[in-house]
């Protein structure tokens, strides 16, 4: 409404010069007296103090058209890319985590704090792949085919007493280095075409939905009927 109020207002403005070829009058300073060329600057302080409250409307619908545009094209993306508003921070989120996770892992394998191990195949576990655990004095976690190698430690047999502090656990759980994987996949993405549909014509108004919504209520009122 302010887009459609703000072009009849404009409209109504260049109305009044044309009516009044303002392009070609002559305009006197107010204070001198003395004659002032035409120009755009002067039609236009003419045009807002001649209608001051119009004017005033106009500035104002400018100005609230520039919010709302930007809620508009907000809105045409996330329905292109078939997510809700909650969505869209949702998986902002996720690609914030994935990128941070990605970034970390990526500078863990150029450190060499990441080994990536040869994946074999076994026969007796239906041909599926497992990664081989390597026996060396190193500690880390394995998870599948990465392993992340960490500082040598004393063995269990050794003699050298071990203490375990809040600090160093949460400096381990920071050391953590996981794999991200590649970016998943929003499954309710069907495309623009196919998401702008699920908005103009939604499923629940379609023949297929209504038809299995009567086949339910059919269903649920002769159980209804039995048990009365």
């Amino acid at each position: 409404m302010v887009i459609y109020g703000s072009i009849v207002t404009t409209l109504l403005f260049y109305g009044e010069i044309v009516d009044n070829d303002l392009w070609n009058a002559k305009f006197a300073n107010a204070i001198t007296g003395e004659d002032v060329e035409t120009d755009k600057w002067v039609v236009f302080q003419y045009l807002v103090t001649t209608h001051y409250y119009l004017g005033r409307v106009l500035l104002l619908m400018v100005v609230a058209s520039i919010p709302l545009l930007g809620f508009l094209g907000f809105h045409c993306y996330i329905t292109a890319r078939g997510m809700t508003t909650n969505e869209y921070y949702k998986w902002k989120k996720v690609r914030r985590i994935h990128g941070t996770y990605k970034m970390n892992y990526d500078r863990a394998v150029k450190e060499g704090k990441v080994v990536l191990s040869k994946v074999s195949s076994s026969g007796t576990d239906n041909g599926k792949e497992h990664s081989e655990k390597s026996e060396s004095s190193t500690t880390g976690k394995v998870n599948d085919d990465v392993k992340v190698v960490g500082l040598d430690v004393p063995s269990k047999s050794s003699n050298i007493p071990t203490t375990s502090t809040a600090d160093e656990e949460s400096d381990d759980e920071e050391e953590e280095i996981i794999d991200p994987g590649p970016f998943p996949r929003n499954i309710y993405d069907n495309g623009i075409i196919e998401n702008m549909k699920e908005v103009i014509y939604p499923r629940s108004l379609r023949q297929d939905a209504i038809k299995r919504y009567k086949d339910w209520y059919k269903a649920e009122k002769k159980i209804r009927t039995k048990q009365d």
